[in-house]
Order: structure tokens, then C-alpha cells, then sequence
């Protein structure tokens, strides 16, 4: 069930890649536009591999099928399928759900409960026998370093 997920999200990130492709293939005379097809990208960048492509394929199943579905740009047809598996396959299960609801909210709760904190002593510090005061250090209680070296 996973693995159509993260096919489809490689497929996306492959798709930004093929974008910045054709961004940069604009840098180049026998290319414009503002949507590149797939076949005049393919074709400037390695005509070689593009023909031998097109003579692959028969005629017949070129002209109706693969040249019209090439006049779209590079990264629709990758990513179109991309985002279609990766919506369709995402986990959908409750416990996923809540999971996700919870880590949304972690940010608040701590921030919560760090102000509430900041407002009640801290449940581990040491009190005086007899005393409601909290114990704290002062001057006194101070311990030099035998060691000149040791001062920070």
C-alpha cells in the first residue's frame, strides 16, 4: 500500500527536477515558449535518443497516441500521475489521522504548558526542612576551585 505513495511522491519530486530542466533549456535558441512539449525538449536536448524513440514506436500508435500526449510539457505528464498516486494511495487510516492531528497541535500544548510553568515552581526543587521557602544557594554556599586553572 506504501509503495504506490512513495512512487508517486518520487514521481512529484522528478517533476520539479524536469521543471527546473526546462527553465533552464530556455537558455537555449531552437527552444520557446512558455510551455515547452515534450518532444521539442526531448528533441533539442538529445535528438539522437528521441529519434530512435519515435522509430520505435509504429505510426500508427504515434500519431494518435504518443504525439498528442507529447505536446504537454515534461513535468505534467510526470507529476500529473505523481499527484494522482500519491492523493490516492496517502494513508487514510484513523489512527494515522490522529497521529497527524496530534503533531499539528504539539507546538501549542508545549508553548501551554511552558507558560503554565513559568507561573508554578518546578515540582523538583529541593525545600528546606521545616520551612515552605524553597532551598537556594546563595553566596555563602559557594564553592571556589582549589586550582587557579579551574576558573572559568
Amino acid at each position: 500500500m506504501h509503495i504506490p505513495y512513495f512512487l508517486g511522491l518520487l514521481l512529484c519530486g522528478l517533476a520539479v527536477l524536469l521543471a527546473g530542466i526546462e527553465t533552464m533549456s530556455r537558455m537555449r535558441p531552437e527552444i520557446g515558449g512558455v510551455l515547452i512539449a515534450t518532444t521539442d525538449l526531448w528533441r533539442a536536448l538529445d535528438p539522437d535518443t528521441f529519434i530512435a524513440f519515435r522509430q520505435a514506436i509504429p505510426r500508427g500508435i504515434w500519431v494518435d497516441v504518443v504525439a498528442p500526449l507529447f505536446q504537454a510539457p515534461v513535468w505534467l505528464l510526470v507529476g500529473g500521475p505523481g499527484l494522482i498516486l500519491a492523493w490516492v494511495f496517502r494513508s487514510k487510516s484513523p489512527e494515522d489521522l490522529a497521529e497527524l492531528e496530534e503533531s499539528l497541535f504539539l507546538f501549542d500544548r508545549l508553548a501551554e504548558e511552558a507558560e503554565q510553568g513559568a507561573h508554578d515552581p518546578p515540582a523538583d526543587i529541593a525545600e528546606a526542612p521545616g520551612s515552605d521557602e524553597p532551598m537556594l544557594l546563595t553566596e555563602a554556599d559557594r564553592v571556589e576551585p582549589k586550582d587557579p586553572a579551574d576558573k572559568i
